[in-house]
């Protein structure tokens, strides 16, 4: 066995729709996969009607707010009940709070002189989740830097011409808190900047911890393990693919937990869903 457990469509902000990510992860041998798109259950849905032999894990990821407006901390959610009312009201003000950051940054971006239109934006987005992300490849393809990457860091990351705080985040308590309500596991995602926060995040209630992802090095990897080690915590791990959004190589498949990892994810998993149903 082998999994993929962070991948996005783009009903969030990746540019390859759901039955190209599946068919993906079957070229690539993979048997456990998660879409995992930000504040958006849509894709859960179709994937359930596509045929497949991959086991595909319902997922999503949340955004939360930091210790201040800048820092963002993203939870994973996984077996989650894509038609539970308390998890999608609680996800639907998040998804307002990221059309209301959008029109500003774009409203900022025209001021400054920028030939950008929220239509444009909107286009790129395909009608899904919208986010900064979406605003870059409009940049780019208008021809205002030389990357995705490089329109995202000069001009949409905190002190740049269009950076715009987010509002409307829940804390990461919050969403720990949901996600074991509508009876699924929650994660700390890529924790290469957050792993300080670990402590309080399991008082709440955190159940695991990702670990595999392009931004975690071999030294954060093996720190991240002994710290799942100590707080007996879930491992995860997965590619965080965009698809080629980012001007890169399609990354499913690429960093991905082996059979041992996927085996004691679905069992430990099993063991912590019927105990917080008791």
């Amino acid at each position: 066995m082998s999994a993929d457990l962070h991948i996005h469509t783009n009903y969030s902000d990746s540019d390859i729709n759901v039955s190209r990510v599946i068919e993906y992860a079957e070229k690539v041998g993979l048997s456990h996969i998660s879409i995992t798109d930000h504040d958006i259950l849509d894709s859960i849905f179709e994937a359930e009607k596509i045929d497949t032999h991959i086991e595909i894990i319902p997922g999503v990821e949340i955004g939360c707010c930091g210790k201040n407006k800048i820092e963002e901390i993203h939870i994973l959610g996984y077996f989650i009940d894509p038609e539970h009312q308390e998890l999608k009201k609680f996800l639907s003000p998040i998804r307002e709070g990221r059309e209301w950051r959008i029109e500003k940054i774009v409203k900022k971006l025209k001021e400054k002189g920028m030939d950008i239109n929220l239509s444009d934006v909107r286009k790129i987005s395909g009608g899904g989740a919208i986010g900064r992300l979406h605003v870059a490849k409009t940049m780019f393809e208008k021809g205002m830097g030389d990357s995705v990457l490089s329109c995202f860091s000069n001009y949409l990351t905190h002190g740049k011409p269009g950076w715009v705080e987010r509002e409307s985040l829940p804390g990461p308590d919050e969403a720990i808190e949901v996600i074991r309500r509508v009876g699924g596991v929650s994660v700390l995602a890529h924790p290469y900047d957050t792993i300080g926060l670990l402590p309080g995040l399991v008082k709440v209630g955190l159940v695991g911890i990702e670990a595999i992802h392009p931004k975690i090095d071999k030294s954060l990897y093996k720190y991240i393990i002994r710290k799942a080690r100590d707080y007996n915590l879930i491992v995860t791990g997965g590619s965080d693919s965009h698809g080629t959004m980012k001007g890169e190589d399609i990354l499913i498949g690429k960093y991905i937990m082996d059979d041992e990892m996927v085996d004691t994810f679905i069992k430990n998993s099993s063991l912590r869903l019927i105990a917080s149903s008791l």
